[in-house]
């Protein structure tokens, strides 16, 4: 609540407008923490549901943009925009948490990286994996996009994780980020010379994508914490 000092002649309070300010901005710290939430968790959520709706998609060779081709595919691409969006109110956050600072300078826009490619994604249709398939431009661009999302999403797991090894407050989450990471990509490039490319795919997207979501809880965690001035 916001604090507020009586006036000389004893009458009513009057807010001080510094603490006002602090508040607005406690009132949009909170609604980027929101953001941020609903944004992956909404990812989540439509992923595993085109799953069950799409059943004649073959996870283990198909990837997971080609759920935005044809049937629900509205849903996809909704779900890119969302984790797009959700990973830019992640980086306002972030920036404004000074819990979160210890990361550097860097981490927020890699994050913005991450979710600019993440949307072109969602503006671009891949092309499909079925052999003797057309290749477009769009679909490159889309290949490209995601290539650059997954690389900017495994930079952000190796930098929390190992800039946070010796932070108290982040060291629970940097041994999981780290664990997280090498199980994703240990996963990711058995499944490849298995030639589940699809699966391997949904490893390393599961390894991000959680990480994503277990930041966004403790950074949430830290603004539920703060007060008004």
């Amino acid at each position: 609540m916001p604090v507020s000092l009586s006036n000389a002649s004893g009458g009513s309070p009057t807010p001080t407008p510094h603490i006002e300010l602090g508040t607005k901005k406690l009132r949009s710290i909170r609604l980027l923490a929101l953001g941020a939430q609903l944004g992956i968790d909404g990812f989540i959520v439509l992923v595993v549901l085109l799953h069950f709706l799409r059943p004649d998609l073959d996870p283990g060779i198909r990837t997971v943009s080609e759920y935005a081709i044809g049937r629900y595919g509205l849903l996809m691409t909704t779900a890119f925009f969302l984790l797009g969006l959700g990973s830019v109110a992640l980086a306002a956050l972030m920036a404004w948490v000074p819990e979160a600072r210890s990361f550097g300078r860097l981490l927020p826009w890699l994050m913005i990286l991450f979710a600019l490619a993440v949307m072109v994604c969602g503006i671009f249709r891949t092309d499909t994996t079925i052999p003797g398939s057309a290749v477009t431009i769009g679909g490159g661009i889309h290949k490209a996009a995601a290539d650059v999302a997954m690389y900017a999403g495994c930079a952000m797991m190796a930098l929390t994780g190992l800039r946070s090894l010796n932070d108290k407050r982040w060291s629970v989450l940097s041994g999981c980020t780290l664990a997280m990471l090498v199980l994703g990509l240990g996963t990711w490039a058995f499944l490849e010379t298995m030639g589940y490319s699809g699966w391997a795919e949904r490893a390393l997207i599961a390894a991000v994508v959680l990480w994503f979501a277990g930041i966004a809880v403790r950074t949430t965690h830290d603004v539920g914490a703060v007060k008004a001035l």
